[in-house]
């Protein structure tokens, strides 16, 4: 009698360390999951280093948000500089994505007037799940079958070459989880080709 308590305290203690053991395994695979896009509003801080010298003469095409301008450095365009409390400095090329300040740029002459909002503040920084970031096209944008392409990406995975990895310009955010149409294209005489077209989940966006 006391040899089966003990065998049946046995087996309750083996199928507990199972349960408790497939619950941490079910706890790291939704930890890989995510549920809910974080949009992030960027605050920028003037970083260290040397400080060119440029000016911004429009507000910004990459975001509608206020406070971000299209500037230039000798021939080097920066969309979006961001305004800091400093009056004639803003902050360009920011990466927050992968910790990148960017650099301080001291304009000349007054910034330009803003832009009365209109619509929601479009995000200029893009993060998908499997890491590849993505920022607004500011030039030409391609025209993929009906679908324009309004972000570039640098994927975590080299696509094919001669292959362009983009999202179209409109994002779905009427849900916890933003998502984003990801276009593979390739470039034609004719135009820009379609290869492939899939929605993916957003981890994360910068406003």
């Amino acid at each position: 009698m006391k040899f089966q308590r003990i065998a049946s305290a046995t087996a309750c203690l083996i199928a507990g360390l199972f349960v408790l053991s497939a619950g941490v395994a079910l706890q790291k695979a939704e930890a890989g999951t995510i549920r809910t896009t974080v949009v992030h509003v960027f605050h920028p801080t003037v970083p260290k280093g040397k400080t060119v010298s440029g000016n911004c003469w429009t507000t910004s095409i990459a975001t509608n948000r206020k406070g971000a301008y299209r500037c230039m450095a000798g021939n080097a365009i920066s969309d979006p500089c961001f305004a800091t409390s400093t009056p004639d400095i803003v902050v360009c090329d920011a990466d927050p994505a992968k910790n990148n300040p960017g650099f301080a740029m001291r304009v000349k002459g007054p910034l330009p007037a803003a832009v009365p909002l209109s619509g929601p503040v479009t995000p200029w920084l893009v993060q998908l799940r499997d890491g590849t970031t993505c920022s607004p096209l500011t030039g030409t944008r391609a025209l993929v079958g009906k679908v324009v392409v309004g972000y570039d990406c640098a994927p975590v995975k080299k696509p094919p070459s001669g292959t362009y990895v983009g999202l179209a310009d409109t994002l779905r955010s009427n849900a916890p989880l933003w998502k984003a149409q990801r276009l593979l294209y390739k470039a034609a005489s004719s135009g820009a080709v379609l290869v492939s077209s899939s929605w993916v989940p957003i981890a994360a966006v910068w406003r």
